[in-house]
């Protein structure tokens, strides 16, 4: 009887081990690759670090342009302009009226009014923009500088009258 009390003890130790190695044989199992799934080289860290700063330049490179040009005046811009360019430059100065006539538009459908003399205003300063931008589109190269000078007298009317209806609008 004794000799089956001591022997329990190792029996169920053995067990025990035994379970455990069985179930955890498949972990310890390095994957193998197969011809059908090659496993792709591993990057050093100094690669992988290499690889984030690029795409780290990169994306800083094109939030910079995309910032430059967003937060760059119509003026700035039309300062800049040569005669050659003044198509895309009548295109460029056209979307940027649009855009404030949009934004006010937007004002209005959201049922958020203005004064009549500030809308009186960005009307009328719109209207002076619209002109002289085409006016600008027309221009021969000798009346350049002067088109350029009413445009962007025109300009800064219009930004003027806008952020004075958009002071009234807050």
């Amino acid at each position: 009887m004794k000799t089956c009390k001591t022997l329990r003890l190792p029996a169920t130790l053995s067990a025990l081990v035994l379970f455990a190695l069985v179930g955890c044989a498949d972990r310890d199992r390095p994957t193998v690759a197969t011809a059908e799934t090659p496993t792709p080289p591993a990057k050093t860290a100094g690669e992988t670090v290499g690889d984030a700063w690029d795409k780290t330049k990169d994306t800083a490179k094109d939030v910079y342009a995309d910032a430059k040009s967003a937060t760059m005046d119509g003026v700035e811009k039309l300062e800049r302009a040569t005669y050659d360019e003044r198509a895309e430059l009548k295109a460029n100065l056209s979307k940027a009226g649009a855009d404030i006539e949009n934004k006010f538009a937007e004002w209005n459908r959201d049922g958020k009014t203005i004064s009549p003399r500030a809308k009186t205003k960005l009307a009328e300063a719109r209207a002076r923009f619209d002109d002289s931008v085409d006016a600008l589109g027309s221009a021969t190269a000798d009346g350049w500088a002067a088109a350029k000078a009413k445009t962007a007298t025109a300009w800064a009317e219009l930004k003027s009258a806008y952020a004075e209806a958009r002071a009234e609008h807050a």
